[in-house]
């Protein structure tokens, strides 16, 4: 029997829901991120019946995070179905060590970081996430509850760019009960992940009390045409701020920005606050926005006096420096060493870094320094360069143990290292410039 008073998804309403996220190439190839549950199941079918009215494919691919002991298998029942179905299906699985806090967080990272990684080696443009309308309204309501500001209620953006990738969302408008039904009417079985019940985690807590506030899909439809406007207010907000960050701000290799004040002093206090906002963002390195109370004060200093500014901010550290302000990465929150073997291409901070060595080196990547900056400058081992003060000990460095090889930003290599190669390119989670906010369709919802 059908969930009762909700329609199937099908073929036309599911392409009007992809036709915001596009271009898309002929013949179109798309990797889906299926845990096994009734939303990426159903995204996996759909996504496939549009793919192939255009010629094209679809990849499911499964993270198995190892962190309960059902989770291989489940991954195997989800690579039988889609076998059954004719879809292509891979197991990713994360390895090593897990952490003992921050469990959710670090799952979270990881599963996008294999899901890019595997649609990178297979030259595939889009990969699709099913998250739909409970979690699009509980990240608002997670959002309202740290006072994140007009941005951040706004919610998930339908597409975002990530590491050459493009994340689509198509469900974001569509009610999970709408995506259980057109499982039923296929007969497909799912799984249901038992973390999600785990009342520990917040996300869980709000829709849990989002079943009490808006039980009923005409509610929850409510509540997400407020997430809606949100989003189409952001989105005009982004395409204002373009102009005005060209002529005000610049950002440099070594992973610090410079910002000429007047240009922000001359537009509206939303859109100063819009520009402030990304480039601490880009530069800070932190996953979310600064409290809007915190924002809010560092954006009143810099209209009363931006001279005379000095303040850290989301992992940025703000001074005044030659007529301008310098956005530097705040040396306290800069990541422990990474370790980088032969040949491996490792991710410190906001660097995608590259080493090339012997095969018995030890290396390591990690920031200068004060000490090591300190050294460099006394054996007057590095290229004259005209920096910030702040920006030096913040560059990623490589290390064999207390030795160290390379900053290639200062344009230091030890001559004694035959065939050591090493390169860390600046490529911020959250660029200066946003991916245009994306708000997700609705299609043809019947409620």
């Amino acid at each position: 029997m059908l969930t009762a008073g909700m329609a199937v998804i099908g073929a036309a309403e599911f392409a009007a829901m992809m036709a915001p996220l596009g271009p898309f190439e002929d013949r179109p190839e798309l990797a889906v991120a299926v845990s096994g549950g009734r939303d990426s199941l159903a995204l996996t079918l759909l996504a496939r019946q549009w793919a192939a009215a255009a010629g094209g494919s679809v990849l499911a691919l499964t993270v198995d995070h190892g962190l309960r002991p059902g989770s291989a298998a489940e991954a195997r029942q989800v690579a039988a179905w889609l076998r059954l179905l004719g879809i292509r299906h891979q197991i990713l699985t994360w390895r090593g060590a897990k952490p003992r806090t921050g469990r959710q967080e670090a799952a979270r990272a990881a599963r996008y970081r294999l899901l890019e990684a595997a649609c990178r080696q297979r030259g595939i443009l889009h990969l699709l996430i099913a998250h739909q309308r409970r979690d699009q309204i509980a990240t608002y309501l997670m959002r309202q509850a740290r006072d994140s500001g007009p941005f951040g209620l706004a919610g998930i953006s339908a597409l975002r760019r990530e590491g050459g990738v493009r994340l689509l969302r198509p469900l974001l408008d569509v009610d999970r009960e709408r995506l259980t039904a057109t499982l039923e009417a296929r007969g497909q079985r799912w799984l249901d992940d038992p973390s999600n019940a785990d009342p520990s985690f917040e996300r869980t807590r709000i829709e849990r009390s989002l079943e009490v506030q808006a039980p009923r899909a005409a509610e929850r439809a409510q509540l997400a045409g407020t997430v809606r406007q949100a989003g189409t207010r952001r989105a005009a907000r982004e395409r204002e701020a373009l102009p005005v960050t060209a002529r005000s701000v610049q950002v440099f290799a070594a992973g610090f920005a410079l910002l000429a004040p007047q240009p922000l002093l001359t537009v509206g206090a939303e859109l100063r606050s819009a520009v402030l906002r990304r480039l601490i963002m880009c530069i800070g390195g932190r996953p979310f926005a600064p409290r809007q109370d915190r924002l809010a004060r560092f954006v009143r200093a810099f209209e009363a006096s931006p001279s005379a500014l000095r303040s850290t901010l989301g992992g940025c550290r703000v001074a005044p420096w030659r007529g301008r302000l310098v956005f530097s990465r705040e040396i306290r929150h800069l990541d422990a060493r990474v370790p980088a073997l032969p040949r491996l291409s490792v991710r410190w901070d906001r660097f995608a870094c590259r080493a090339v060595a012997a095969p018995a080196r030890r290396l390591a990547v990690g920031m200068l320094g004060h000490e090591g900056w300190r050294r460099l400058r006394a054996g007057g081992d590095v290229n004259r360069l005209d920096l910030p003060a702040q920006v030096p000990a913040t560059l990623p460095a490589l290390w064999e143990n207390s030795l160290l090889l390379a900053v290639p930003h200062l344009g230091f290599r030890r001559s004694d290292r035959d065939g050591l190669r090493f390169s860390a390119d600046f490529r911020p989670d959250y660029p200066l410039v946003a991916e245009p906010f994306v708000v997700a369709s609705a299609g043809f919802e019947t409620i």
